[in-house]
C-alpha cells in the first residue's frame, strides 16, 4: 500500500482492480488480513480455460507481456 501511495485497503482494492481486465476482474477475490502486526493482502485466482497475459503499464516497454503460471498450490 506504500508504494502505490494508498494508505488504506479500500483504495488499495480499488487500485489492484482497475489494474485488471473485466473479465479477469471478476475471478479475484481480494482479502486482507493482520499478520504480527502488518497488513497482508491475499488475492485468490480463479482457474481460467485460457491463457492469461498481463500487460506492461503504458510506456513501460515495447508492447510485451507477461504469462504467469502457478506450479503448485499450498
Amino acid at each position: 500500500m506504500a508504494t502505490l501511495g494508498k494508505g488504506n485497503g479500500d483504495a488499495y482494492e480499488l487500485v489492484l482492480d482497475s489494474n485488471l481486465s473485466s473479465p479477469t476482474a471478476a475471478t479475484v477475490r481480494i482479502n486482507f488480513h493482520q499478520v504480527r502486526g502488518r497488513v497482508v493482502c491475499e488475492l485468490i485466482v480463479a482457474p481460467s480455460s485460457q491463457p492469461v497475459f498481463a500487460n506492461p503499464p503504458t510506456g513501460e516497454g515495447p508492447g510485451s507481456s507477461d504469462f504467469w503460471v502457478l506450479a503448485r498450490t499450498w
